[in-house]
């Protein structure tokens, strides 16, 4: 096992934190509030873990870990939006073959432990790949309540594309629900009394 080489691997994990999803480039959104495909790829994950068990999977663990490692190949890469895809696009392969070099730098041991616990099924592939587009719809819909109108072009393509019943009941509540709402019920409740609330003045 070569520890330098572990090293220069995370290091280049480090990279996916630069990395932006370029696609919301295209509805002018602030550069400071784009997410991260290191970012992506942690809500993701978790997001992956959540829709594999709702679908009765049977090793979500797998799938999470897949979603976590999908776009690790876009630190060679970068990202780019579908525009710039309709003048010029990677074949499938160079993703694989970017994944097999960056797995190389684990050890023969370690990458193919890591590559046999990443690989799916077919039907595990279409649950990763509906949690990847609930992500980007969760960015959508943050973008779209911070005034971002036009991100509401990902959720009307995304409900479109969705395969399992669970990942569309998720959507539906996406779109209904506010990204701010997660707190609206755990700020403390202010003082009613007024006693109470004088001494605290």
């Amino acid at each position: 096992m070569d520890h330098k080489q572990i090293i220069l691997f995370l290091f280049e994990l480090g990279q996916a934190r630069l990395i932006k999803n370029s696609g919301w480039n295209l509805i002018n959104a602030d550069p400071a509030s784009v997410p991260s495909i290191a970012e992506h790829s942690f809500r993701n994950a978790v997001i992956a873990l959540i829709l594999a068990r709702m679908e009765k999977a049977e090793n979500p663990e797998r799938i999470a870990l897949r979603a976590l490692f999908h776009k690790l190949h876009k630190t060679r890469l970068c990202d780019r939006h579908k525009v710039a895809a309709n003048y010029y696009d990677y074949p499938p392969e160079v993703k694989s073959l970017i994944n097999n070099d960056q797995f190389s730098m684990l050890g023969d041991d370690l990458k193919g432990e890591v590559q046999k616990m990443i690989e799916l099924t077919d039907e595990e592939k279409l649950i990763a790949k509906d949690a990847d587009q609930l992500e980007l719809a969760l960015e959508a819909k943050e973008f779209i309540d911070r005034g971002y109108s036009r991100a509401q072009m990902w959720i009307d393509r995304i409900g479109e594309v969705l395969q399992t019943k669970s990942a569309k009941k998720l959507l539906d509540e996406i779109k209904s629900t506010h990204s701010c709402d997660w707190w609206k019920d755990l700020k403390k409740k202010p003082q009613t009394n007024e006693k109470d609330y004088v001494s605290r003045v």
